[in-house]
């Protein structure tokens, strides 16, 4: 039987995380962000809460709820039925090369290929 997961994650910066989301669904998909948390739908008529949401029929593959981040004080959480299918690293690899392009002086970005991201520590 399916149900919604949440899940830790390490994202913190919410500019990051929509861009991360922008870059793997494309430009044309609508990613939601509220500041108060609103319905994330799931499988089977069940809701939970999230302020970063994207929707079901935006999601490519086997997907049975929207997939939604909800704000925490540590950062977000990943709010999704347990059945889909989220490219988790695809989204970690953007959230990182955008985190990394906003410190300005400290890291240069070298590569970010599927498996590993290349930097260098500037001094």
């Amino acid at each position: 039987m399916s149900h919604f997961a949440t899940i830790e994650t390490s994202f913190t910066d919410k500019g990051c995380l929509v861009e991360a989301l922008r870059l793997v669904y494309g430009d044309n998909v609508p990613i939601e962000v509220h500041d108060d948390a609103v319905i994330v739908n799931g499988y089977a008529g069940k809701t939970m809460k999230a302020n970063i949401i994207v929707r079901q029929k935006h999601l490519q593959g086997c997907n049975y709820s929207d997939l939604g981040f909800l704000k925490t004080k540590s950062g977000y959480k990943v709010v999704v039925d347990e059945m889909n299918r989220v490219p988790t690293a695809d989204i970690t690899r953007n959230y990182l090369a955008a985190w990394i392009g906003k410190q300005p002086g400290k890291y240069r970005l070298l590569s970010a290929k599927e498996d590993e991201i290349q930097l260098q520590v500037l001094r």
